[in-house]
């Protein structure tokens, strides 16, 4: 190692005492010389001495060879196996989304780098499933990849996406001047003109009398269990207003689904009932 020049700036490595004084070992700040010195040789600075940034070591970057579902697609509750091969990580975290973050569930931390999990999709869940690999390098660098298993339908459904059930039920429909109305099983929807409905049980209206005031010419009074609702709460006839035709049964195939409700009219109009905010509808074709 090179003498130190005079007025060198340096830093004190180690010291020991002597009969003679303090003797300290030094070296330079770009650490090319070096040397021993008495205290007295030292003249000491209030300035820091600014060392040399120490590098930061870099791991090797994350390699996700590989990461599979099968069988995929599958049917509802079904068990697939997830597996992945992985290199040069620190950490391994496998997740399983739905339709958002909000549902997601941890399936495995701190997982081996080659590995496989088997996981039994919801049975009540009909659009795909997904699954994330979480993977960190020794530097807390983030890699994510995901592979996603869809769902095979076990009915041809009225739009897209699979519903939970699916059936063709005994139905009564009529349509007025604002809106319509349907009965199936024990339940009546009254749907209006702005979007909205209410859905009536039938038990609910026992007691209630049937309607006899007289439509005028080429419009009808509704009778029966939708003339019972037609007249049993204030407001709902004057929201409806008069039949425009009769009533006619029919065959309607309904649809459930996770928020929403899809059947059918005379005709095959599709109708959307939306359940999980406000009780709104619409014809989806």
């Amino acid at each position: 190692m090179n003498r130190i020049p005079a007025n060198t700036r340096v830093r004190i490595v180690y010291a020991y005492l002597t009969p003679k004084g303090w003797i300290y070992g030094v070296m330079s700040q770009d650490g090319l010389s070096g040397g021993e010195v008495y205290e007295w040789q030292l003249i000491y600075s209030q300035d820091p001495l600014t060392l040399p940034p120490t590098p930061t070591p870099q791991s090797p970057p994350v390699e996700i060879r590989s990461l599979t579902a099968s069988p995929n697609p599958a049917e509802r509750g079904a068990s697939v196996v997830i597996a992945w091969d992985v290199l040069n990580a620190s950490s391994i975290t496998l997740v399983r989304f739905l339709a958002s973050a909000e549902d997601a569930v941890v399936l495995g931390d701190g997982l081996a780098p080659q590995g496989e999990m088997t996981y039994s999709l919801p049975s009540d869940w009909s659009g795909p499933v997904t699954f994330e690999l979480h993977v960190w390098d020794w530097n807390s660098n983030q890699t994510i990849q995901d592979v996603q298993v869809e769902i095979i339908c076990p009915v041809t459904p009225l739009l897209d996406g699979c519903p939970f059930t699916q059936e063709s039920v005994d139905a009564v429909y009529q349509p007025f001047e604002q809106g319509f109305m349907v009965q199936w099983n024990d339940t009546i929807t009254l749907h209006y003109d702005d979007g909205t409905y209410t859905t009536v049980p039938l038990a609910d209206l026992a007691g209630v009398s049937e309607p006899t005031t007289t439509p005028p010419a080429g419009l009808y009074l509704p009778s029966g269990y939708l003339g019972l609702a037609w007249n049993a709460s204030p407001g709902v006839s004057d929201r409806l207003g008069w039949a425009t035709g009769p009533e006619a049964s029919y065959e309607s195939l309904t649809e459930q689904h996770s928020d929403y409700v899809l059947f059918t009219l005379p005709g095959g109009r599709i109708v959307q009932l939306e359940e999980r905010a406000a009780a709104t509808w619409e014809y989806r074709n």
